[in-house]
């Protein structure tokens, strides 16, 4: 396997659809900034926090599991068939999402809208909702399968540039023409190109896998076995992440949860490099853990982590220095105010390029129990710090939260790589001062 060639050629396309996602989607919250008031903007983060969490638990893990068997699959070592583990997944995904959309309705609104968040009170953010988190989870389910398959190009596309491209051309377009947006609509922007990403991806993903089916004795329980504790740690990292925006809707203003929303969109650029890198590997990782190359894997992984952290230093100095005017410019002038919060949470992304791509590693190892763990308890940590802090200093206490949950968790992450598969996936200059060290031979 020529790792080089394969992982250039895979960073290539996540690179390219990274770059034109974040312009994409800068645009996009650029101008709902500015279209929209400071509570509406507030409003909308809330919302695609909600829909993000509970798309999580209606995709059940599986689409981090179907990465790692169907990788299994092309090389050799798997006992189902391509296409019937992708029919197998959006089946339980649809049944999953019909049954979270009911429950939503029925229960988590209610209880949302009587303790948390008053203007749930509209109904038309119950059926808005349902269909945001329904086909985020069938979003990424769709691009985790084109991934496993090694179609890295396609994984990229469908993961975020096509709904994006989509909802942002509409809101352009409909914008220039003269009408005046409210933040239904927006919404409603939003699902259109999730709709249009799905439906071509789902068709796209079918033809790929033709002809790849087999029989076999694997029961959808034992699927599920295997993504549970999958689902449980992605559920966890999402409440480390957005969690901190439900507590601010409850306990501060619509101003503050703007600003932490936006100042989210921003804190990504710290970590860009390394997600594009992080994206390109699962397959890479499992294939050298199923044929026991052990130490060239860790020797790829560490040096990747140490290579991505300089252009991570780099952002997270520019962000200290012009943080404030880089708000301004992007969100308009009143989110100049987010400097602070950007840089907590611009440090916290710091310490998870540190660490390398240790939670991949874990799971496309098969020790997904072991993050499932880490990731309850710190998110359980999280919530605890951020509670406090957010309703005393806002938007900054919501940061500095979010960024002692993402530390402490990669740390921990990466130590139990060490401990279970036995190598190092954080960043170290011994590996840059290696004898044999040289960009062309790092893989």
């Amino acid at each position: 396997m020529n790792l080089k060639k394969e992982i250039i050629k895979n960073s290539g396309w996540v690179l390219l659809a990274r770059v034109l996602g974040a312009i994409v989607g800068l645009l996009f919250y650029s101008f709902i900034t500015r279209i929209l008031t400071q509570d509406d903007v507030g409003t909308y983060f809330i919302v695609f926090s909600i829909s993000t969490m509970l798309s999580v638990v209606v995709g059940l893990g599986l689409p981090k599991t179907i990465t790692r068997m169907i990788a299994e699959v092309e090389s050799g070592k798997g006992e189902l068939g391509t296409r019937q583990l992708v029919y197998r997944s959006l089946r339980l995904t649809l049944y999953s999402s019909a049954i979270g959309g009911v429950g939503y309705t029925f229960y988590v609104n209610d209880f949302l809208r009587k303790y948390l968040f008053d203007f749930l009170e509209n109904p038309l953010f119950i059926p808005c909702i349902v269909a945001w988190l329904s086909l985020l989870a069938f979003r990424l389910l769709i691009a985790e399968s084109f991934r496993g398959l090694g179609d890295i190009k396609s994984a990229s596309l469908f993961g975020v540039v096509v709904s994006n491209c989509v909802a942002v051309t509409l809101l352009v377009g409909i914008y220039y023409g003269g009408h005046k947006f409210e933040l239904n609509e927006i919404i409603g922007l939003n699902l259109i190109g999730l709709a249009v990403s799905c439906t071509v991806g789902v068709l796209l993903l079918f033809r790929a896998t033709k002809g790849s089916g087999q029989s076999t004795i694997l029961k959808d329980r034992d699927l599920l076995l295997l993504s549970f504790p999958i689902m449980i740690s992605e559920l966890a990292q999402v409440i480390i992440a957005r969690s901190n925006t439900w507590i601010l809707g409850a306990v501060s203003s619509g101003h503050e949860v703007a600003i932490y929303g936006t100042s989210l969109q921003l804190m990504v650029l710290v970590s860009f490099p390394f997600l594009v890198v992080n994206n390109a590997i699962p397959q890479i990782v499992v294939k050298l853990n199923v044929t026991g190359e052990s130490k060239r894997l860790e020797k790829l992984l560490q040096t990747i982590s140490t290579l991505m952290m300089v252009p991570a230093i780099l952002t997270v100095l520019i962000m200290g220095l012009f943080g404030g005017d880089i708000m301004a410019i992007v969100f308009g002038e009143a989110y100049r105010g987010g400097h602070i919060t950007l840089i907590l949470l611009a440090l916290g992304q710091l310490i998870n390029v540190a660490m390398g791509p240790c939670a991949t590693t874990l799971i496309m190892t098969g020790n997904q129990k072991i993050l499932m763990r880490i990731t309850v308890l710190v998110g359980c940590l999280s919530v605890a710090i951020a509670l406090p802090l957010a309703e005393i200093y806002g938007a900054v206490g919501a940061a500095f939260a979010a960024a002692i949950g993402l530390a402490v968790q990669n740390i921990l992450v990466s130590w139990q790589v060490k401990r279970k598969v036995g190598i190092k996936t954080y960043a170290s200059l011994s590996v840059l001062k290696a004898k044999d060290f040289s960009i062309r031979n790092i893989f």
